[in-house]
């Protein structure tokens, strides 16, 4: 089974939108369960940022996974729109 372990600094909490976190499970769990049907994803907060990829067989390297989790990254639409507050402006 391949395990797949990101972390998003904590210093991040607050700043990313709400749902970040299960949008790019989703994410990865559409793109790479075709290839890894065992897939197990962890997405949690860390001391700092970083990703981590386990349970491949000794031939098998990780750069199609670390391909595709960067494409995922850098694509950015799974990613939840931030909330704005609306704030009304009068003239005095």
């Amino acid at each position: 089974m391949v395990t797949i372990k990101v972390r998003f600094a904590a210093s991040m909490k607050g700043k990313l939108p709400v749902g970040t976190f299960d949008a790019l499970r989703n994410e990865i769990t559409k793109r790479l369960t075709p290839k890894y049907p065992d897939l197990n994803i962890d997405i949690s907060w860390g001391s700092q940022a970083n990703v981590s990829i386990d349970g491949l067989g000794k031939n098998e390297k990780k750069t199609y996974i670390e391909e595709t989790l960067e494409e995922i990254w850098n694509d950015g639409d799974w990613m939840p729109e931030t909330q704005e507050a609306e704030v009304e402006y009068f003239d005095k």
